[in-house]
């Protein structure tokens, strides 16, 4: 049986309410929380796969483009839509238990206005990660596939 609308809803509502437990901004916090994607996957027993496939594929294409918003709206000195873009990322980031990426996100969105604030390093960490996470999450989407 297929889950309906009101179900689906449901069950994604109650799945982002409870990630809120597992958003932590540790540094040396773990690249990927694949527990995260575990429970979701778990959550929806029919189409997880394609559900959650979609899902990544989204958040890598606008990560992306993202990125390259912010580093442009950064260079005009658009420090405003810099901070509200770095806070989409960051929320999504949570969202698909990229913690690292996550973190790096809030620091970009609480320092972005700093003057002590390294942009270019922060945004160099952000590439080298979002790299990193693409990896894991091929291998746990390939992983996935398999077992359903």
């Amino acid at each position: 049986m297929l889950l309906s609308n009101l179900d689906l809803k449901q069950t994604i509502g109650e799945w982002l309410t409870s990630i809120q437990s597992h958003k932590h901004e540790e540094k040396e916090g773990a690249i990927v929380d694949l527990k995260m994607l575990d429970e979701l996957s778990k959550a929806l027993p029919f189409g997880a796969y394609d559900l959650v496939h979609e899902s990544i594929q989204l958040y890598y294409h606008q990560h992306a483009q993202k990125i390259n918003e912010i580093k442009q709206a950064y260079e005009k000195l658009q420090f405003d839509e810099a901070k509200e873009m770095a806070h989409f990322m960051k929320s999504s980031s949570y969202a698909l238990g990229a913690m690292r990426l996550a973190y790096l996100f809030n620091l970009l969105e609480n320092g972005v206005k700093k003057v002590d604030f390294s942009f270019d390093e922060t945004m160099d960490e952000i590439q080298k990660t979002f790299k990193a996470s693409q990896d894991i999450y091929q291998n746990y989407m390939k992983d996935l596939k398999n077992k359903g």
